[in-house]
């Protein structure tokens, strides 16, 4: 990726070999950079939130496996996503962009189709953020309510009043997207070490608060529930890993804002590889203290906000669950809520500028005043709070769209990790860059990442349970299609068109010839 060199107004590379990325004539302005290392790499730890996803996500963890999925399940996923963190660092390290995979899809892909899978990357990366973006937001709304029903014990919310919640929260994350983003790396990195903290003191507080009377290892390891009406064990632990793997998600964040970070090439692996290493221990600390510690597995499950449950028992406090509470979960949610928002418009921004969306030109404008991708950030915005209205008239339809972003962003991560695997590290090709995986541990990464990340993003479209009926049903899959006729649609009334034509025209201003069968654009600037 070229940008402007901020000092000399020049475009200059950032000190590797790398492709532009940037349609001739595109209103692609300035990109400030405004985060540091340490900022980026809290950002990420913000966005992932493992602690705080599992704080959110405990009922449907307990009944779908129970302690054993919730452990075991976990680890796989960690696993599996440290595999996955590592292939996309040597990426960005590589090829440091605002689009990430959409980019170096393009790079590693075959000419004959690189247009077409650098489109369809993107669009998978544009929903899937758009819908991470939602859940944080909920995850906060939904909190708050929580803390209502709490203090006023009469009080039972409705779900447009969620949905009211959600609205200004989204409103308030816009206005810091645009006008407070200056104060975004403090808050980050404020952000994530209160989490960090909270989650220490909440793990010594169940410890301490049951001294003597924990649960059994055998139960912690080896107990399954099963309450989701599956036979098969191992369904039942496919389905279970959905909290897992939306507790450890969104790691491509530092990706899209690396051209906001000084060195992307060194300091963006660094920080995305940083914050899953963050993490994965907050996360299974947490597990391992709420296991050890729960009595009432029905009476947890039950709750609209469990983790508040769980603390007001723990403390014998209201007052006290709910600091603890919004220190772990809605501060980390309302947060996610920026950066995951100022990470969609950046995605879907640098989709516009490939021509990849409706009325691409006028989404390509950066504000020259606030430095920010201010039209694309709106669209976000309104997108969210349009979709949200699906809540009011049915919640598993809703709950389906924030699952979605699970196997959205898997599979653009799937794309280009195996484009490395079978293409970039085959070919030794690869521009030299500050962070690159040794060639078999790199070969290890890339498989156990990529078989993941396809498993991972098919099985999400199980029911939740069995029988299915319209009220547990997983909409995912028709979601996850209708998106796919929308995107087939635009790629084949225009779009196919506008997106060759940039392709075509970078490979002007490159000056190069692709020949049959090379690894494209590898070598480009070489």
């Amino acid at each position: 990726m070229r940008r402007k060199d901020e000092e000399a107004g020049t475009l200059a590379f950032t000190g590797v070999e790398q492709v532009t990325s940037r349609a001739p004539g595109a209103q692609d302005g300035t990109l400030k950079i405004r985060f540091s290392p340490l900022s980026m790499a809290f950002l990420c730890f913000t966005v992932v939130s493992t602690a705080p996803s599992w704080a959110g996500s405990l009922s449907t963890a307990l009944y779908s496996g129970g302690p054993t999925v919730m452990v075991l399940g976990f680890l796989v996923v960690a696993l599996c996503s440290l595999c996955g963190a590592a292939s996309l660092a040597e990426m960005v390290s590589i090829w440091p962009t605002a689009e990430g995979q959409i980019a170096w899809t393009e790079n590693m892909a075959p000419a004959s189709c690189a247009s077409f899978l650098r489109y369809w990357v993107a669009w998978l990366s544009c929903t899937g953020w758009v819908a991470l973006t939602m859940s944080a937001t909920f995850i906060c709304a939904l909190g708050i309510t929580a803390y209502a029903a709490a203090c006023h014990p009469s009080y039972a919310p409705a779900q447009w009043q969620t949905a009211l919640i959600f609205w200004a929260l989204a409103l308030c994350a816009l206005v810091m997207n645009i006008y407070g983003l200056r104060a975004l790396s403090a808050l980050n990195t404020f952000t994530g070490i209160v989490s960090i903290l909270v989650t220490f003191v909440i793990v010594v507080l169940l410890f301490a608060r049951h001294e003597g009377d924990f649960n059994s290892a055998s139960f912690v390891f080896t107990k399954l529930i099963n309450e989701t009406g599956y036979t098969s064990k191992g369904v039942v632990f496919i389905i279970g890993m959905v909290s897992g793997a939306y507790s450890i998600m969104g790691y491509d964040s530092i990706a899209h804002l690396c051209e906001e970070l000084p060195n992307p090439a060194l300091n963006a692996p660094r920080a995305m590889l940083g914050s899953i290493l963050l993490s994965v221990p907050a996360g299974l600390l947490f597990i391992l203290a709420f296991l050890f510690t729960v009595k009432d597995i029905d009476a947890v499950a039950t709750q609209l906000f469990p983790i508040l449950y769980v603390l007001e028992q723990a403390t014998g406090s209201t007052a006290g669950a709910i600091v603890l509470t919004v220190a772990l979960s809605s501060l980390t949610a309302g947060v996610a809520s920026v950066a995951t928002q100022a990470t969609a418009g950046r995605v879907i921004w640098s989709f516009a500028l490939d021509g990849g969306i409706p009325f691409s030109r006028w989404f390509t404008k950066i504000s020259s005043t606030n430095h920010v991708p201010v039209r694309a950030l709106i669209v976000v915005c309104v997108i969210e709070m349009l979709l949200v209205l699906i809540y009011i008239g049915n919640a598993p339809l809703f709950n389906s769209i924030i699952v979605l972003a699970i196997s959205l962003l898997n599979l653009s991560y799937a794309v280009p990790t195996g484009l490395m695997l079978f293409r970039g590290r085959p070919s030794g090709q690869l521009p030299n860059a500050p962070f690159r995986l040794p060639r078999v541990l790199g070969i290890i990464c890339n498989s156990v990442a990529m078989v993941y990340q396809i498993f991972i993003s098919i099985m999400l479209f199980l029911p939740t349970y069995h029988p299915v009926t319209a009220g547990n049903m997983n909409y995912a899959v028709a979601i996850f299609g209708g998106a796919h006729i929308i995107g087939g649609i635009y790629w084949f009334c225009g779009g196919k068109k506008r997106v060759h034509a940039v392709h075509d025209a970078k490979l002007d201003c490159e000056g190069g010839d692709e020949a049959s069968g090379s690894v494209h654009n590898l070598s480009a600037h070489a």
